[in-house]
């Protein structure tokens, strides 16, 4: 039973954390670096993190699992915003209007300060989404994402797999924000000057020859299957949980990534779920259901390709992903939506609103129906769950 004071004690109010995706023309090289650490807000609060921002990159393929674990021992709710900038031979393709930028009413995006890429807000495309519209549409022609996880076979020849598989997090530490960066993903400072040196392949402090791999993997698409195990790449405790680590599985994507008006159209005992509604009004993308103790969301972004054909020149794309995690207090729920600029649609805080309670609004429910929540599974080692507490979540990437 999760109460809510327990909750106010072992989830923080807000966590912010980057995650950054960088092509480097010429060679044409991806890099991944994650930052970690990052408040977007304006607040300034104390916080402890129970969720691990797990990002696996490989270089060669694109792959680019982004998503969220939570390893502490209440629900939490998740969001997360993707933005992006391309330039070509050093000028930005997207270009803002001097006038708008003028008075206030636009920004010019500059490589250096990510606070001014732009937010991928895609549109409607059946039951899914589709393309970029908007500024980040000059995107859509070099740029080209995987949103989601679709089911397929696994890599090890045991069938279909319907979630992939995953290696918990060995950092258990509420107050270290390191990301669970693999393969060629990397682990980077709030400024962004070094790679984070506490890691490295052979799992000592290598100084200068560090990468900033914080987590076990080659980053490539099924690398972790049924019955992988690992150990930590990190240092000794209080930093990270001894021993070996077995793969573990996503939480079943229940409907594909969607816009919030799709949401909201839904049958509205299908509004909870385990599913990722994006808000094309901030570009902040919600996980629909509570995240419990030992799960991990979907794939937001599953995988990240670029077409360089005929393309002339030095280019440079990046990809920056922002979490929140919040508790499920009305006053850190709040916080979601206040101390920032942005003009948070109605339809987002009637999502979370609905998350919070575990079910549609009751005032919208139709008489005779059966509701469930869906997706709560009965504790690993608890028994059942004679209530439903509820915790804030935010991811980011």
């Amino acid at each position: 039973m999760y109460s809510t004071n327990r909750n106010r004690k072992k989830l923080g109010i807000l966590l912010a954390i980057l995650s950054v995706l960088l092509l480097i023309s010429g060679t044409f090289a991806w890099f991944s670096f994650t930052q970690r650490a990052i408040n977007d807000r304006s607040v300034s609060v104390n916080f402890e993190e129970v969720g691990r921002l797990h990002d696996y990159f490989d270089r060669a393929s694109g792959n680019k699992d982004v998503f969220a674990e939570n390893f502490g021992d209440a629900p939490i709710l998740v969001r997360v915003k993707l933005l992006e900038y391309m330039e070509i031979n050093g000028e930005s393709l997207v270009q803002a209007d001097p006038q708008e930028v003028a008075e206030g009413n636009a920004v010019q995006p500059i490589k250096e300060d990510t606070g001014t890429w732009t937010p991928w807000t895609p549109e409607a495309s059946g039951n899914t989404v589709g393309q970029r519209v908007g500024p980040g549409a000059v995107f859509n022609a070099r740029a080209r994402w995987t949103v989601g996880w679709t089911p397929r076979a696994a890599t090890d020849g045991s069938g279909q797999l319907n979630a992939p598989y995953f290696m918990p997090t060995f950092n258990h530490a509420r107050d270290n924000h390191k990301t669970a960066a693999a393969g060629d993903g990397r682990d980077w400072t709030q400024s962004g000057e070094e790679a984070d040196t506490s890691a490295s392949p052979n799992g000592t402090n290598a100084g200068a020859d560090a990468t900033g791999v914080t987590h076990p993997g080659n980053g490539t698409d099924g690398y972790w299957n049924n019955g992988s195990t690992a150990t930590s790449l990190l240092g000794t405790p209080t930093d990270t949980e001894d021993g070996t680590h077995t793969a573990r599985q996503t939480v079943i994507q229940d409907q594909p990534v969607m816009l919030l008006s799709q949401w909201n159209a839904l049958p509205v005992q299908e509004r909870v779920g385990n599913f990722w509604v994006v808000d094309p009004q901030t570009g902040w993308a919600y996980w629909a259901n509570l995240l419990f103790p030992e799960e991990a969301t979907s794939f937001l972004l599953d995988q990240a390709t670029l077409a360089i054909g005929g393309l002339r020149g030095d280019l440079y794309y990046g990809i920056k992903a922002v979490a929140n995690m919040v508790a499920n207090t009305d006053g850190d729920v709040a916080a979601l939506w206040e101390g920032s600029n942005e003009e948070h649609s109605d339809l987002a805080k009637q999502l979370v609103d609905e998350v919070r309670s575990g079910m549609p609004i009751l005032g919208e429910m139709t008489p005779n129906i059966l509701y469930a929540w869906s997706s709560i599974p009965l504790p690993r080692e608890q028994g059942r769950r004679e209530s439903f507490g509820t915790c804030d979540r935010a991811s980011i990437q």
